[in-house]
């Protein structure tokens, strides 16, 4: 594997998007070793409040426990390995496992287990919680875990980019995600997607060619751009206005949080946003982010020429060497916005449908929860003898 990537040179092999060996080793040494993007503070706000993610080939529960604490839970039953939340997000007191009924309470402790009298006395409860992340941490609202209890501290991983995370994440008084994410699956290496936010600038007038051409992109003018490398494989890109003063100042957000900037910002953290128009990166490995304001209201039919300032996360999830679930955040900036009603006592994952339907979606279920890095040494309780 030595030999795939030619640094010197800039040359990577085809293999790296593609090899079942490389694929595999990415997600113990990476996706098993590295902090990983998980979601938003302001996704769970409340004791009780969950979100399904991944890391990496592992399904997670994101959860805010009725101590207020953050967890990330391992979405697999410790009964049988099935799947055990199943819903996107919400609020529950308990997940319970639609197999056999094994009940989790929000913190992940095993809380319930049908026919408890039957194993004797020899089923300890406290021995079969959910497994959670040893390392959960969270930066300027972003949470982050890690399933390697001996790794760096999170802002020690982050280093320079912390940086540019600031410019998105603490340049206002308080941030919140507006509506669920949007998924795609797409039939390619996972790696395709980081890079692309990665410093691939030149793509834009090929792959996004077609809207200058309409004349939609007035404001991609008159520029000047720089690519910021770092440290664990981070890398940022900022593109400014060449004129003075610019035409749109801190990413056209509206002139009522410019106070809010200059107050919470540095100086110079101040006058590298005053001229911005975009900026793009991702923090290795699998969060991608986009600030921009060079796209007009008229391209979606409103008043021509003014500017549109939107942010947005991308969660890269594989899901196997070819494809990748594209998981991105809608928009994270204010107005602050309650989305959804969360109201729902407990979570289940029963299957709908005839019993034999139902068989086959447990075992489908249980098939893809104990793929990843963690699932995969995961001990189950079959049977207690």
């Amino acid at each position: 594997m030595l030999n795939l990537v030619n640094a010197a040179e800039g040359l990577v092999s085809a293999r790296a998007f593609s090899d079942a060996d490389v694929y595999r080793t990415e997600q113990s040494r990476i996706f098993g070793r590295c902090w990983l993007f998980i979601g938003h503070e302001s996704e769970i706000p409340n004791p009780g409040d969950f979100a399904a993610r991944s890391m990496g080939e592992d399904p997670v529960i994101l959860a805010r426990g009725r101590d207020g604490e953050i967890r990330v839970m391992l979405n697999v039953c410790r009964h049988r390995g099935r799947r055990l939340c199943a819903e996107d997000m919400g609020n529950a007191n308990h997940f319970q496992c639609g197999y056999h009924g094994w009940t989790y309470s929000n913190t992940g402790e095993l809380t319930g287990v049908p026919f408890f009298d039957s194993y004797q006395g020899k089923l300890s409860k406290s021995e079969w919680s959910l497994v959670q992340a040893p390392r959960v941490d969270t930066y300027r609202g972003l949470i982050f875990a890690c399933w390697d209890n001996d790794a760096e501290p999170l802002e020690s991983y982050l280093g320079d980019m912390r940086w540019v995370l600031d410019l998105m994440f603490a340049r206002t008084d308080r941030v919140t995600v507006i509506g669920p994410p949007q998924r795609w699956i797409v039939d390619c290496n996972w790696k395709l997607g980081a890079g692309n936010f990665g410093g691939d600038f030149h793509h834009l007038f090929t792959t996004h060619g077609f809207s200058n051409a309409l004349g939609l992109k007035p404001t991609r003018v008159n520029r000047k751009a720089h690519a910021l490398p770092m440290s664990q494989g981070h890398v940022a890109s900022i593109v400014q206005f060449a004129d003075q003063p610019p035409q749109t100042p801190f990413l056209a957000l509206p002139p009522e949080l410019w106070p809010e900037i200059e107050r919470n910002l540095t100086l110079d953290q101040v006058q590298e946003m005053r001229p911005m128009q975009l900026t793009a990166g991702t923090v290795f490995p699998n969060l991608s982010f986009l600030n921009t304001a060079s796209h007009t209201s008229g391209e979606w039919g409103g008043p021509d020429g003014e500017p549109i300032s939107f942010l947005t996360l991308r969660q890269w999830q594989p899901r196997g060497r070819t494809r990748w679930k594209w998981c991105p955040g809608d928009s994270l900036m204010r107005p602050l916005r309650s989305v959804g009603e969360r109201t729902r006592p407990i979570v289940t994952t029963a299957s709908s449908g005839w019993p034999a339907s139902s068989s086959r979606t447990t075992s489908k279920i249980g098939r893809r929860s104990t793929t990843g890095c963690a699932a995969r040494w995961l001990r189950t309780c079959h049977s207690i003898t």
